[in-house]
């Protein structure tokens, strides 16, 4: 299949067992636009920059980005045949926004039948670690077989809610955790965004109460757990992916309550 003309719309059922509660998502229709652009959900940020291709990794990283991307495959909502150069213009338009729009449930994780209706959107029993971070910048990636786009971006853990039983983190470190979604330059300068309705990337500059999974047992790397992530600003908490609204505007100080919660029930297995 040639390149898609954009916005591309795709109708797909995913199953995630990463949470636990069965539900439906809430954004049932495209993100609303601002200043002219779209936004992937309500308070997302700005997808960073990447290049189709021509990484100016070195060969050691490029290895090490390959390995990554064979687990980070495995954790993609959806396959896509690969993206070719549209050429700069797209229906006379240089940047075009391509959406996914995903229906999908939410699987109930065994051990879990008791959890509160609160902390259903608080997957602390499928993160192997939950961390409040400032997010120092992104990096927009398209996979060696050009049929996903990913962002990395360097966090620096400013609190650690819940250790990774396998790593040592430590406050101040900076680790790497990864959303699907980019923004992608292609060869012939075109640019297109990729996203999924609903589903945010983190602000640059931004704090956030971020709920990570290991890509591998033997790699450093991670993956923001959907639906989690969280902005904490003047007080308040944020939700980066718009099935969390429920917990939108609520007091810093109450949601952490309830995330120390659910961490202490998830170590209890209860």
């Amino acid at each position: 299949m040639s390149h898609r003309k954009l916005i591309t719309v795709l109708i797909v059922l995913s199953v995630f067992a990463l949470g636990a509660w069965a539900q439906t998502p809430t954004q049932t229709s495209p993100p609303k636009p601002q200043n002219g652009r779209e936004l992937p959900s309500k308070h997302s940020g700005w997808a960073t920059m990447g290049e189709f291709e021509g990484h100016t990794e070195s060969p050691q990283e490029l290895r090490h980005r390959r390995l990554r991307e064979t687990h980070l495959g495995r954790l993609s909502p959806f396959p896509s045949e690969p993206y070719d150069d549209p050429g700069l213009l797209v229906d006379g338009k240089s940047e075009t926004i391509g959406v996914l729009f995903i229906d999908y449930v939410v699987v109930q994780k065994p051990g879990t039948e008791g959890v509160p209706p609160e902390m259903r959107g608080i997957p602390a029993w499928g993160s192997d670690a939950v961390v409040i971070g400032t997010i120092l910048s992104g990096k927009s990636f398209m996979s060696s077989k050009h049929d996903n786009a990913y962002t990395d971006y360097q966090v620096r853990v400013d609190q650690i809610l819940k250790p990774d039983k396998t790593t040592k983190l430590v406050v101040g470190q900076q680790l790497v955790a990864s959303r699907t979604g980019g923004k992608i330059r292609f060869p012939s300068g075109h640019i297109t965004d990729f996203c999924i309705a609903g589903r945010g990337l983190p602000k640059v500059a931004s704090q956030y109460i971020l709920f990570l999974i290991k890509i591998a047992p033997d790699l450093p790397e991670y993956r923001i757990a959907f639906p989690s992530g969280y902005e904490l600003s003047n007080g308040h908490v944020y939700p980066l992916d718009d099935v969390n609204q429920e917990y939108e505007g609520m007091s810093e100080p109450a949601f952490l309550g309830l995330v120390h919660d659910a961490i202490a029930a998830a170590k209890g297995g209860k």
